[in-house]
Formats: structure tokens, sequence, C-alpha cells
């Protein structure tokens, strides 16, 4: 089903009847006598945009609706260099994105707007409690009311991986007894090891589990029908199992069932060391921090999987970017790949820092990493890869690690705790309440594919050639030499970093959907 099924918010000064209520997601506007009152929590999914017209003003929520053929230097950097639109900024001139975490005041006619904090995304912190039991009932009474709220029926279809993220999920909806619950895995062959884990576990737990099988159908759906199926941009390459995993869970479960996604747990409660980690890297001597960030590109480093990649590309990032930015960066390859002047970088970075002052005030460093990776990274890149497919079938998809009151305890309170240090330790003791040890104490791989078979078919490559071909929209910034010979690597199915592969997806569905989206 196509997505424009969903109803978004449209609303402009010269509608017949714009007074009143509306919503989209967790957005909620109150529009009376020509001003609008938008607000948005700071972990929604669902983004609202702003565009100056001769008429007056308009808000809508498909960036699809102001897509026009002047493109914003700031709004393309922003996708390159971090996946996703960084409000203000969007890829179109004259389109804003509404900032989450904040009200913002809209005056319909003058295009004014004035911004308060959304308070309802920050309860105040509670006393920190001194035992990990008493910490881990703070968590999962935070999830089990998230989700009691969002599952009235007790009969959800929880997407699981078998990592801690969707096993505390899993585990908290069958502690509350909700036995109807489906486990939905995505495997990526017979010899998955975390195939084995992830039956292990339901079997502990009690739930019934059902596999989808990776497969090569539907692999570049996702890329070919970027702007039918999105209603933004955004980049990353595990969109395409995501797409059939939504495919098939729509498929094969009740079209009344909530479906559960654990996104967000990073972010909430487990980047808190993160800070750290960067600010040793920038106490490296800028001069050997500088010389190892510019050989990057004159030895092809994106190109290598190496030691001398990982620190080049660490300090890459950490003398060209600000902490916060470099924190949530999906790649080094500004200034060789890709290219945007000095002004153009520096309003983006400005904007990310000034979201987190307006958004999330008095955060500690720690905290405003996990703030950002929620907001932008895991809110407005991760949750968009199956979102809309979900919406198209009028299937309801609901996030309870980005719920407000599990994002304020993890930001406001957990990041204090005494075993915040190492990453998800209070989920992990959660999630062994209920499974054992071995199961939820292992390394484990994220949720991705192999690329290297995929992006060497002739679709992919035809359409990542031509982003770098005149007339394609993004073909100005980027470096065309580099691009071709990231194209010949990937036809020859060379590894190459994972920021470097991430890259190369996120360049071609960006110029894809623009494409489809941008008038002829």
């Amino acid at each position: 089903m196509p997505p424009q099924q969903l109803k978004r918010i449209s609303i402009d000064a010269g509608s017949a009847e714009p007074d009143g209520t509306h919503s989209q997601g967790d957005i909620g506007v109150e529009v009376a006598s020509g001003k609008a009152s938008v607000s948005v929590p700071f972990g929604a999914t669902d983004q609202i945009y702003l565009q100056h017209a001769a008429a007056g003003t308009r808000l809508f929520g498909d960036l699809r609706t102001g897509a026009g053929s002047e493109l914003d230097e700031r709004g393309l950097y922003a996708l390159l260099a971090f996946g996703g639109c960084v409000p203000p900024f969007t890829p179109f001139t004259g389109v804003e994105r509404l900032m989450p975490g904040c009200v913002t005041s809209v005056d319909l006619g003058s295009g004014a707007t004035s911004r308060t904090l959304h308070t309802a995304s920050w309860p105040e912190p509670a006393t920190a409690p001194a035992d990990e039991d008493a910490r881990v009932r703070r968590v999962t009474d935070a999830l089990d009311d998230a989700l009691r709220q969002v599952c009235p029926d007790e009969r959800p279809v929880i997407l699981f991986s078998g990592g801690v993220d969707s096993g505390l999920l899993a585990a908290r909806a069958s502690s509350l007894g909700w036995k109807e619950t489906v486990l939905v895995h995505f495997s990526i062959g017979e010899d998955d090891a975390e195939t084995l884990v992830a039956r292990e576990m339901a079997d502990h737990l009690g739930l019934r589990i059902d596999v989808v099988a990776d497969t090569i159908e539907d692999t570049f759906e996702p890329l070919e029908r970027a702007g039918e199926l999105y209603p933004q941009p955004f980049g990353d390459h595990s969109t395409m199992p995501t797409y059939r995993l939504a495919r098939q869970t729509i498929e094969r479960t009740e079209g009344t069932r909530t479906v559960l996604d654990g996104t967000g747990a990073d972010g909430a409660f487990g980047l808190f060391s993160k800070a750290a980690a960067w600010n040793k890297v920038r106490r490296v001597p800028r001069p050997l921090a500088a010389m190892s960030s510019a050989i990057y590109g004159p030895l092809s480093l994106q190109l290598k999987t190496s030691r001398l990649e990982f620190a080049s590309r660490l300090f890459r990032r950490a003398t060209r970017m600000p902490l916060l930015s470099a924190s949530i960066a999906q790649n080094p390859l500004e200034g060789v790949c890709y290219r945007f002047d000095r002004s153009t970088r520096d309003d983006v970075h400005g904007a990310v820092q000034q979201w987190l002052d307006d958004a999330a005030p008095e955060l500690c460093p720690e905290a405003q990493i996990g703030a950002v990776d929620i907001a932008l990274i895991c809110a407005n890149i991760f949750a968009q890869k199956a979102r809309s497919v979900y919406d198209g079938a009028g299937r309801r998809v609901v996030y309870p690690f980005l719920d407000g009151r599990v994002i304020s305890l993890g930001l406001r309170e957990a990041v204090h705790w005494p075993d915040a240090s190492e990453a998800k330790q209070v989920l992990k003791a959660a999630l062994k309440r209920s499974v054992p040890d071995r199961l939820v104490d292992r390394p484990k791989s994220g949720f991705s594919i192999d690329t290297r078979p995929r992006f060497a078919q002739p679709e992919f490559l035809d359409i990542l050639r031509r982003s770098v071909e005149q007339g394609s929209p993004l073909a100005p910034h980027l470096d065309r030499r580099r691009m071709l010979r990231l194209v010949d690597h990937l036809a020859a199915q060379r590894r190459a970093p994972a920021q470097t592969s991430s890259f190369a997806w996120l360049v071609a569905f960006t110029a894809r959907w623009l494409e489809q989206t941008m008038p002829s």
C-alpha cells in the first residue's frame, strides 16, 4: 500500500478552516486566529516543516510537499555528513525543519517564529537508586508503563534480533503475561549465530518466534522507489533488510497488532562513555592529529580496512568537527569524497549545538551525546527505515525506548548511575532477570548484511555512478574521480571500511530521492 494513506499535517494561512487541533504521530498542532503552536517531542519519529510562501506560511509533515528546484547546501551537507536533516535545515531552500524537543509558535501570516522548551520531554529526575536492583526496577517500571500505554490489547509484535534492546522488550512482555506476543526475527542464513540465540531466548521467555530469511528479493526496492516510499531522505544501508523485515511482518501478522521496535536504547543508555573517549582523541597534540587526518584522502584510506584507516578516520572527524558533531557523524569523507565550504559546515555544526542548547538544556556532556544520537540518529534515521512502510499498510509501529519518560530516565538519571560507563549495563542487568547470563554477555553483531554482493549489482552501481554525472543534484559536491574509484571498488566486491560502504548507499539513496521528488 502506498505510504500516502497516512494522514500527515498540512496547514497554511489560506485554509478555509485552519483553526483547531491537528496531530501526526506524537506531534500536536494547535491553530487559532492565524497562529499555530507546534509541539514536537524530543524523540519524535515524525517531522514537521515550515515554508514561507506568497500567501503566507505553510506547515506540513511530509518533506516531499515542499520539494523545490533550489537546493540548500547546508541541508545537503547535513545529509552527507550525518545521514539526516539537522534542524532547521532541509535539502530545499526556504523549507525549515522545526526543532524536536521544542514548542514552536508560528504566525501563519508573517512567518515569525519563537520557541520554548517542550517541558513534557524532561520530567524532573528522581533520587538516584542506591543498588542495582532498584535501578533495574526504575527502568523496567518505565518500560512497562510505556508498553501498557501503546499496547492495550497485550498482543504486540516485537522486531526481535535477540540482542539486549529487543530482548528486554520481549522479556517485559513475557513478565507482563502477554503470552500472545509474537517475535519476528531477521536471519542472514541457516548458520546465523544470532538466530540460534534468538530462538533460545524466545524459548526461555515462552514466546512464539517467526523467522524471516534474508534474500536478494526486494533488495533494491527501497532505493528504486525512494521518493515514493519515504517522506524524507536519510542514510542507512540496513534499509535493505529492514524493508524486507517490515514487508514480511505485515504479511505474517494481524493488522490489529502493534509493532514494537527497540530503536533508541543505545542513545538513552549506551553512549555515556563516548564523551570521555572522544576527549582522549582530542587531547592528542594538534600537529600529530592534523597529520594523521591529512593522509586519509591521499593514501585512499577510504578504500582500505586497517588500523591506520581507523585512527586517521577518528582524527579527521575530531579535527574537522566540534565534539557533538564528531560523535555522531556518519563518515570522515568531507574533503575526500564530497566538499562544502567552511561556512556551510560551520552553520550545520552550530545548528547541532544550538539544537541541544534549546531542546535539552542542562544535560551533562555525556548525556548530550546520547541526546543528539536519540533525536538525530535514532528517531530521524533508524526509525525511518521502516516507519513509512508500516504506515502505508495501516500498521502502528512504536519505539518504547524513544518514549519521553524513558529518554529522560536515561539522560537525566542513568547517566549518573555507578554502572553508566558500561554501555547499557542496566538494560543487561534487567534482561538477566529473565534469561541466562550467557545469552546477554556476548558479542553482538549489528542488524546488517554483507553489502559486497549487493553493492556489486549493476542496478546499484548504475545509480551510484549517475550520482556524479552532470545534472545529478549531488554532483556539484561530489569528487567525481574518487567516487568512480569507489564504484570500481564495489564492482570488484572488494572490502571497504563500513563507513565508506554506508556512504555509498547514502549517496545513491539521497540522489535517487531528490531526483524523484524535485520538480522536473
